[in-house]
């Protein structure tokens, strides 16, 4: 008796149709693709004494097919009676959009099975498996050791291989100082679809280690899959495959991923190093030069070619553990290549023998590698076997019609009817050239096309539109969906129910964007926890958060849920982990923090329309969006005049933000006072429409709202607990100071500030106009090199051809050790120790000109701590300024750098005639070391009409030189001069960084206390500055400081007091003191109370308020 089939799917409607109905299997393509050959295998299950091993039947188009059962359970103990199995066959080629249907029968008797050219032979210890174009030999039987054997005793997994006609060659051999305990090797299929073999070895000790071969009918590859129970990384097998002699280049065929989009070439030189690396297909592993995920080799008459091949990439390492980064729970610059290492130990290295004899090496680590080995590509595919199990047509929600990502159509209509009375909103919804980066796939303009009006709805912009979603998710997530995925999700949800495509497009389009989804959630794209993501905190929150807007947008597919889910519980994570109390992103800096922010503002609003989950209320996500706010700069005329993003960390600078509007759109109704701080940051930065990616999916036109209400905030001076202090003052005024110091970071957790930068000052605006930046011309790269930045630093000799390029910097221990946030003074006091060489082989381009010689340092050996007081004065028009004391240890001779956006530095009697010291002004050129006039006075003449004096209260006695660097970057140079101050060996740099309008006098300066102090003179007054790393005294005339960090600020008949630690000041008959963290300033007798002695907080603390 003959009865159906049923079929365990894993779905009910899935890429390749496939249900059990009339005695029928019927396999519809449904993504627009063309197949061929393709091994299928399917879930099998039959009633008790209903189906016999050998009893299936399989009819095709073109008649009877080869079928088979495979891992069979049988009913009883006896191999009578299938209960269940994997049905094996390989489909006949199927064309785009086309069905095959295939009969499929079954009984309690053995019948007949249709032949094929795969073939079968054992004799004795050795199987043969053969097809027309490549036989393996394997071993066969089994080894019971009365002692352990070593492993080279062992035979291997690989006998011989024949490529196509070609002879038998090759073999393997076990390695490493092991043992094992016996072996065996069984056939476990043959045939006629598939045969296999698995060889299994016990090692001493209990673990074990197999090798699976498989062979398919009509196949030109091996396929094979190693799986180790237990960790031997010592231990190891070599396979030596058939020979291809005389290969000059070998072929590495891209793989998956924006890092391996061409095919590479590689000399496989012969020895015993290997010229390549077998890795799972995965974007991540595809990155690295040295590995490949396809290998193709021929002999130069093409008469021999082999290719090598990784599958499955999610299968060959296992998840470590949810949600974390490959079983690490925080970035950390240790983890990350420790986070590698999960899939780093299971590369196989290929060799290439002077004969031409290929080898393959796998350690016996613990885990699985699955490859194949072939006479040149694959005849028999199995891309369509994962295929058949995506659910790419089920039921729409009728009740939720696209465009439902963000806004309904309804609502997109009313923007339009908006922009009618709106000329710049008008002119941002019809900017047709806008292009999403990277992927040079057209504008988004079809976003809303659907409801624009009328006379925009063209035949031509239609078809325009249609195009370009043709073509987009036509590319089935082969292109940088890290950056692109969320464009194309935007487009697909503007369009799939615009009534513009046919029946059959619009399944189409379905299918194919159902398709992107499982591309984003397979390991092949991205898999934190297996380890196949960056050392780039930002990128991983791309990849998965694209893939939780895409289910946002297919909210009713069966898998939505667990991918927006999956999303969210990462975001849960970072919003957690990665995110500090005072809302720091950890991990990255000042440019790359804004791809995460934006990409979880953007799900968070699908998210919560989605009714997935609802991060607009999160307090964690509110502090970050205001943390990154409170980092913007003051408005800055090289962008426009308008406050951008700041300079510290990897990445660009200087950039306008849009993902403030799209939070302030967020957040209008459930954070409205974040919100319109947001709005008002958005318009600072110039109303900047859309970022590089369309994080919004291209809406952004459309939830941009100029006409949300804002409020400008009143921010102070910040500290955040893994970057340093953002000092401000005189806060949206055209005065406005700004000052950054990282002086807080652990260049290991802030994976964007690298080790040259932590204690520097990367970025300074005085008195309304930028004076200072780390360098940008290649976004943050080789020019964070420590010769580069501001700060102090081993000495060294760069510009003769002897001189060294290395080291790039040092590995430093951070101690944050006092911080005072007051109203007239910011004090912060930071040490950082040299922990280790930082030996990556970056150095700037175009290199820096010539140093200044000095005696450079003999060891490694550095202890700096940096003292910075930040000046404020009561009247915002008034003076900002730096004092900073750099105190050394180390025994080694050292140097102190300071960089500014400057015509050219010169001692007084150099600029006192402006027009003459710059007559040979360098411009945009670079310019070699020169030593200044010894002196301690210096100016910088600024680039925006703002000068910087330099007061040197010490080192006294060391030459002081300055050189110029710098090139142009993105829409602005960006050149610099340098003053360059050494000390022989420990000592101190105590300098005064003083910025002025160029019409205003200059100060004058003059040292006190023995050089822990100085006073600074000018027509707004005077100031008295203590800074010094112990407490000291100092009487002269009225003034008295007992203490280590102290301001005294006279203004007319005013005095102001700021104590930065425990002390006591007094001046003109006033007073202040300040004992374990309280400040006290009694009135002066008879008189009243002008001083302004401001409590600093304790270390970590935001702000303190005076007294």
């Amino acid at each position: 008796m003959k009865t159906l089939l049923p079929l365990v799917l894993a779905c009910a409607a899935i890429a390749v149709r496939s249900r059990a109905a009339d005695r029928t299997l019927t396999l519809s393509e449904q993504l627009g693709q063309e197949y061929g050959p393709e091994l299928l295998v399917y879930g099998f299950s039959a009633p008790d004494r209903a189906c016999a091993p050998d009893g299936v039947r399989l009819a095709g188009p073109d008649g009877p097919r080869p079928v088979q059962l495979t891992d069979v359970v049988y009913w009883s103990d006896k191999p009578e009676f299938v209960k269940t199995a994997r049905l094996v066959f390989i489909a006949d080629g199927l064309k785009p959009r086309a069905t095959q249907v295939y009969t499929l029968t079954y009984g309690r008797k053995a019948v007949p099975r249709s032949e094929s050219d795969l073939t079968v032979k054992t004799s004795g210890s050795a199987v043969e498996i053969i097809t027309s174009r490549i036989g393996v030999r394997l071993p066969f039987g089994s080894g019971r050791l009365a002692q352990p054997a070593a492993l080279g005793e062992l035979p291997g997994p690989l006998a011989a291989l024949r490529l196509r006609n070609g002879a038998w060659a090759g073999g393997s051999q076990l390695t490493g100082d092991g043992r094992a305990d016996g072996w065996s090797s069984e056939l476990l299929d043959a045939g006629p679809v598939v045969a296999r073999v698995r060889t299994r070895y016990h090692l001493a000790g209990g673990a074990t280690v197999s090798f699976t071969a498989t062979l398919a009918a009509g196949d030109s590859a091996v396929h094979w899959e190693m799986e180790g129970s237990a960790d031997h990384p010592g231990l190891g097998v070599t396979f030596r495959l058939p020979p291809v002699p005389g290969v000059k280049e070998a072929v590495l065929p891209h793989g998956y991923g924006q890092w391996a989009r061409k095919d590479r070439t590689v000399t496989p030189s012969p020895g015993s190093e290997p010229f390549i690396h077998l890795v799972p297909d995965s974007s991540l592993p595809n990155c690295f030069p040295e590995n490949a995920c396809k290998i193709h080799l021929a002999a130069p008459d093409a008469a021999v070619s082999l290719q090598i091949r990784s599958h499955d990439p999610g299968r060959w390492v296992e998840p470590v553990a949810p949600f974390t980064y490959g079983g690490f729970q925080t970035w950390h610059a240790d983890m990350i290549p420790a986070s590698w290492e999960n899939w780093r130990r299971l590369r196989m290295p290929v060799g290439y023998g002077g004969d031409g004899t290929v080898t393959l090496s796998a350690s016996l680590a613990k885990g699985r590698r699955i490859w194949s080995v072939g006479a040149g590509d694959a005849v028999v595919g199995r891309r369509l076997d994962r295929i058949k199990e995506e659910v790419l047509d089920w039921p729409a929600d009728p009740g939720r019609p696209h465009p439902r990502l963000f806004l309904s159509a309804e609502e997109v209509k009313a923007v339009w009817e908006r922009a009618a009375n709106d000329g710049e909103l008008m002119k941002r919804l019809t900017a047709a050239e806008q292009r999403w980066a990277w992927n040079d796939v057209g504008a988004p303009a079809a976003i809303g096309l659907p409801q624009a009006p009328e006379a925009l709805r063209t035949p031509q912009a239609k078809e325009k539109a249609v195009g370009l979603l043709r073509e987009q998710v036509g590319l089935l997530g082969d292109f940088d969906v890290m950056r692109g995925a969320n464009g194309v999700t935007g487009i697909y949800d503007a369009l799939i129910d615009s009534g513009w495509l046919s029946v059959e497009d619009r399944a189409l389009f379905r299918a194919q964007m159902a398709h992107l989804g499982y591309v984003l959630a397979d390991p092949q794209c991205w898999s934190i926890e297996r380890g196949y993501h960056s050392g780039n905190p930002n990128m991983s929150a791309s990849y998965t958060l694209s893939l939780g807007l895409l289910a946002c947008a297919l909210a009713d597919h069966p898998m939505a849920e667990t991918w927006a889910q999956y999303a969210a519980g990462w975001m849960d994570k970072w919003l957690t982990d990665e995110v500090g109390p005072d809302g720091q992103w950890l991990p990255e800096g000042s440019h790359y923090t804004s791809i995460p922010i934006f990409h979880m503002t953007a799900f968070a609003a699908a998210a919560r329309r989605a009714g997935f989950r609802d991060f607009t209320r999160d307090p964690r996500l509110h502090r970050l969006l205001l943390y990154y706010a409170k980092t913007q700069t003051p408005p800055d005329p090289r962008h426009g005049g308008f406050r951008a993003t700041g300079a510290w960390g990897r990445g660009t600078s200087g950039d306008g933000m849009p993902a403030f509007a799209a939070a302030a759109w967020m957040l209008a109704d459930s954070a409205s006072e974040l919100s319109r701080t947001l709005q008002w940051m958005w318009a600072e930065h110039g109303y900047p429409a859309a970022g590089a990616d369309w994080m919004m999916g291209g809406y952004e036109p459309y939830v941009f709202d100029r006409n949300l209400p804002m409020a400008a905030p009143d921010w102070g001076t910040e500290v955040f607990s893994n970057m340093g202090v953002v000092c401000r003052s005189a806060f949206r005024t055209p005065h406005e100071s700004y000052l950054i110091f990282l002086s807080h970071t652990d260049p290991l957790r802030n994976l964007d500030i690298w080790p040259p930068s932590v204690g520097s000052l990367p970025q300074w605006f005085g008195r309304g106009q930028p004076l200072s930046t780390c360098f940008n011309l290649d976004t943050g790269y080789a020019v964070r090199h420590e010769l580069l930045q501001n700060g102090v630093r081993l000495a060294r000799n760069w510009g003769a051809p002897e001189d060294s390029k290395a080291p790039f910097g040092h590995y430093v221990k951070t101690t944050p050790e006092a911080v005072s946030c007051q109203p007239n003074a910011d004090y912060i006091r930071s040490s950082f120790v040299y922990t280790k060489v930082d030996d990556r082989d970056w150095f700037p381009n175009p290199p820096p000109p010539a140093y200044p010689r000095v005696a450079p340092a003999k060891e490694p050996k550095l202890e700096w701590t940096r003292q910075l007081l930040f000046v404020k004065d009561p009247d915002p028009a008034g003076p900002a300024y730096i004092v900073v004391r750099d105190t050394t240890r180390g025994g080694q001779p050292t140097a102190w750098q300071f960089w500014t956006l400057s015509e050219k530095i010169g001692a007084p009697a150099q600029t006192a005639s402006l027009e003459a010291f710059l007559a040979d002004q360098p411009g945009q050129k670079l310019a070699p070391a020169r030593e200044l006039p010894p002196g301690d006075r210096y100016t910088a003449i600024g680039q925006f009409g703002t000068d910087t004096d330099y007061f040197i209260v010490g080192p006294t006695e060391t030459p002081r030189h300055t050189l110029r660097y710098g090139g142009t970057y993105g829409r602005v140079p960006e050149y610099q001069d340098l003053l360059h101050l050494q000390l022989p060996g420990d000592g101190t740099y105590f300098v005064v960084l003083f910025p002025r309008p160029r019409g205003e006098a200059a100060p004058t300066f003059t040292r006190l206390a023995d050089g822990k102090g100085v006073r600074i003179e000018g027509p707004w007054g005077t100031d008295i500055v203590f800074l010094a790393p112990a407490p000291f005294e100092f009487a002269e005339g009225g003034t008295r400081f007992n203490g280590s960090v102290g301001l005294i600020q006279r203004r007319g008949q005013k005095v102001h007091f700021t104590l930065g630690a425990e002390g006591r000041v007094e001046d003109g008959g006033q007073s202040a003191e300040r004992r374990g963290g309280r400040a006290q300033a009694p009135a002066p007798p008879g008189g009243t109370r002008a001083a302004s002695a401001a409590v600093g907080s304790q270390a970590g603390k935001r702000q303190a308020k005076g007294v």
